[in-house]
């Protein structure tokens, strides 16, 4: 039975030997995959971009169509009533944080009921009822559910947030 044939047997001189004892090719070899690790980091690069844009434009077109989503939603806060022109801008001001890369403190809002008393329906709260439709409404405007801190933070305080 002959021998398999070397395919390295012709290469002859071409082959530098470096001082490690390899041949050039370990450095063709080294060079590929340090450029292959250069590329995947740009990759993942462009793609975090991308996202970040991508990001940034629903939040874009989110606060130009807030209004859209705040019709005749009536809000409470301490001891105010925020009608709908109230409720624009409190989106909008959510929608700005979130823009900033900031959450937004909502632990003091609550829903109304329709006979514009706060809302305690079904065993909630009015506190939860806002929240439950604020998120609502941040996922029609932003195709993404906000994430919402159910413990409070400190001083009380009931964040949102845009992940």
């Amino acid at each position: 039975m002959a021998e398999p044939e070397d395919p390295w047997e012709d290469a002859g001189d071409d082959l530098d030997v470096p001082s490690n004892g390899g041949t050039s090719r370990d450095g063709h070899h080294e060079r590929t995959n340090l450029h292959l690790i250069d590329v995947k980091a740009k990759l993942d690069n462009l793609r975090k971009t991308i996202e970040s844009e991508g990001k940034h434009r629903r939040i874009e077109f989110a606060i130009q169509n807030a209004k859209m989503v705040t019709r005749d939603w009536i809000v409470g806060y301490g001891t105010q009533t925020l009608f709908n022109a109230n409720t624009d801008n409190l989106v909008q001001q959510i929608l700005f944080a979130f823009r900033m890369g900031n959450g937004y403190d909502i632990g003091k809002y609550f829903a109304f009921d329709g006979a514009g008393k706060p809302d305690h329906s079904n065993g909630s709260t009015g506190y939860d009822k806002f929240r439950i439709k604020l998120k609502h409404k941040l996922h029609l405007l932003l195709g993404q559910e906000p994430r919402i801190d159910t413990e409070p933070v400190e001083g009380g305080r009931t964040m949102v947030f845009y992940n």
